[in-house]
């Protein structure tokens, strides 16, 4: 949905605000804080407007196919989608000098789509790239998949801690993902 041209409602799991992607714009600079990443000042407000952005373009289904976000088939039966940012401006610090250099990460978000209007962000993370060893940045990436589908089937049942989503769920009358 978020691909196909249809308008949808984001909602971020466990927000406890109505405001879903500002929520996740800040999650995803904690995350990368908490690993070790500088940001402050324009970096972080750069960050948190490429994420509001893509976000906003997945609730207007404007997202582009394999360049903003892609089918997890890993993740059959559930409609588990991976949304991504790539080229996010960090400064990491240099363990010799403990100066710091500009860096680039990549972003990746899991989502559960239910066919309605509306999409969750389970999980998101920093894609571990392993240069010249595209068989390790995949394992990597299967076990975040992993605890996103892991997420996904514990949590459904809770509509992931998302209020918004009681209402319309039973309005539906749709059983949980799971």
């Amino acid at each position: 949905m978020c691909s196909g041209g249809g308008q949808v409602h984001y909602f971020w799991r466990f927000c406890s605000t109505s405001k879903h992607i500002e929520e996740t714009a800040e999650f995803a600079t904690e995350k990368l804080i908490k690993s070790g990443y500088r940001i402050a000042g324009i970096l972080q407000a750069d960050l948190e407007g490429q994420i509001e952005e893509l976000l906003e373009c997945a609730e207007r289904g404007d997202l582009e196919p394999l360049k903003h976000i892609k089918r997890i088939h890993r993740a059959k039966p559930l409609d588990i989608y991976e949304i991504r940012w790539t080229d996010i401006k960090v400064l990491k610090a240099e363990k010799a000098s403990g100066l710091y250099r500009q860096a680039n990460v990549h972003l990746r978000l899991y989502t559960v789509e239910e066919g309605d209007s509306w999409v969750v962000g389970l999980y998101l993370h920093e894609k571990k790239i392993v240069n010249g060893d595209k068989a390790e940045t995949n394992r990597l990436q299967y076990i975040e998949i992993d605890a996103a589908i892991e997420l996904c089937e514990k949590c459904s049942e809770d509509n992931w801690k998302v209020s918004e989503l009681d209402s319309l769920r039973k309005r539906n009358k749709k059983p949980p993902a799971v």
